[in-house]
């Protein structure tokens, strides 16, 4: 019976361990081309980060732009005293300009993001593997774009 019970927990551990994501698969997921120059992309990851009350920093074209949580998580304190973070609270968004990545010139950007989330502990942070999280990061990047490529006249506002 222990034998059957072992290669029961084999056989699933060797299920879930092949469906895991592969580097190259992570970095398609992470990745998009927008068609906009790598200036009007920076801006938009800027007023992205802003208006999810992350602090933008660093530079787009050398090293990349990181959008971080400053504030403390919202967390739940336990009977024990022990802090517990409420899950899906973003940490960290790190968007990175593929080279070559010239901010003034006036082509094609692509963009490489990660996403971290807080972890059970305030010191933990994982990186998303969830194709959905990056899906929604790049839908309101695209979305922002076409706001940015707005012209706003008295007749718009009207």
């Amino acid at each position: 019976m222990k034998w059957l019970l072992f290669a029961i927990f084999g056989l699933l551990g060797s299920l879930t361990a092949a469906a895991q994501i592969t580097p190259m698969e992570m970095r398609i997921i992470q990745t998009r081309l927008f068609e906009k120059p790598p200036r009007e992309v920076y801006n938009a990851l800027s007023s992205l980060c802003n208006d999810m009350s992350l602090q933008a920093g660093g530079i787009f074209s050398q090293g990349g732009l990181q959008c971080l949580n400053i504030g403390m998580p919202d967390y739940k304190q336990g009977w024990t005293g022990k802090i517990k973070i409420k899950p899906g609270q973003i940490f960290r968004i790190q968007f990175s300009c593929e080279q070559p990545c010239d901010v003034d010139a006036d082509k094609k950007t692509v963009v490489r993001t990660r996403i971290h989330y807080y972890g059970e502990k305030v010191n933990e942070h994982v990186q998303s593997v969830d194709p959905a999280d990056y899906s929604k990061i790049f839908d309101q990047i695209g979305q922002y774009l076409f706001i940015e490529a707005i012209e706003w006249t008295p007749n718009v506002q009207h």
